[in-house]
């Protein structure tokens, strides 16, 4: 019984350790940003400002760790704190929420795993097995709890607030046969852009402050298309095969019917819809 409970200590105690080091390198991650400002008066190119910056938080990284890492040991007399435990999991818990919002937006396909916005279930599942090991077992207190906790907690909020702001970009990028439950396009947009019935999307484009941008197609019924079009008062005009069209048409399969509504700061959206294929295309800019 002895030797469980050493080693669950020491599963729990390693988890510890994993999450004092999250906490740490991203509260000095945020001050390697700041003294690599300060350091850069004069101008550097491209490759030695990587350079810097790596050996900047290198350099941080080591004082960290001879500052509180290496120097955490268990506090005496062994003690067990579910209030600890509960402020760094919380910690942790906006690190990686803002690590995830990060790649999210890089790499758009991870942000609908099985049809589903992963904030949907990547949140309560982390903060569920937070819960649990908070209950179940606490961390050891430890001399550099406090200390870890706190720029945890400073470095994990000013992380999701860089990264989830309303003015930081929004990534629309999406493919797949229908819209993922959660998809971060306005409602009012989707309706304006997609008819009910639409499937096999192809959707890219952002929106960072009071510019947006969007190019998609999908596939769509007559029927729909049809349907869509009363809704929106859309006025389409048919392009046959002979019948003159702009230059910048030449390239499209015909027949198809056209709409553009455009704006004098160039913005607006044009939309086609290619009868052979059965398919809208659109774009759209606010300017």
């Amino acid at each position: 019984m002895t030797e469980k409970s050493d080693g669950v200590t020491d599963i729990v105690e390693t988890i510890y350790r994993i999450c004092s080091w999250l906490c740490i390198g991203a509260f000095l991650l945020i001050f390697s940003g700041i003294a690599l400002i300060l350091l850069k008066a004069l101008p550097t190119p491209p490759l030695l400002d990587w350079i810097l910056w790596l050996l900047v938080y290198a350099l941080m990284l080591r004082g960290g760790w001879r500052k509180w890492i290496g120097k955490d040991k268990p506090a005496e007399p062994e003690k067990r704190s579910r209030l600890l435990s509960a402020l760094i999991w919380i910690a942790v818990l906006h690190i990686l929420y803002a690590l995830w919002a990060f790649l999210a937006y890089k790499l758009a396909f991870l942000k609908y795993p099985f049809g589903i916005n992963a904030d949907y279930f990547l949140f309560p599942v982390f903060l569920l097995t937070a819960a649990g090991m908070t209950v179940f077992q606490p961390f050891r207190k430890h001399v550099k709890s406090r200390d870890i906790v706190l720029v945890g907690l400073a470095a994990g909020i000013l992380w999701v607030w860089f990264f989830t702001m309303q003015f930081q970009p929004v990534n629309f990028d999406f493919r797949g046969d229908r819209l993922p439950r959660g998809y971060v396009m306005p409602a009012a947009m989707r309706e304006r852009f997609f008819p009910e019935g639409a499937s096999d999307f192809e959707i890219e484009g952002k929106h960072l402050l009071f510019s947006t941008y969007v190019n998609w197609n999908c596939r769509v019924s007559e029927e729909d298309f049809e349907a869509f079009c009363k809704k929106h008062n859309y006025d389409f005009t048919l392009f046959e095969v002979g019948k003159e069209a702009p230059v910048s048409h030449t390239a499209w399969l015909r027949p198809y019917l056209f709409y553009e509504n455009r704006q004098a700061n160039g913005g607006g959206m044009t939309l086609r819809y290619s009868l052979p294929e059965k398919k809208l295309y659109g774009t759209f800019s606010n300017r």
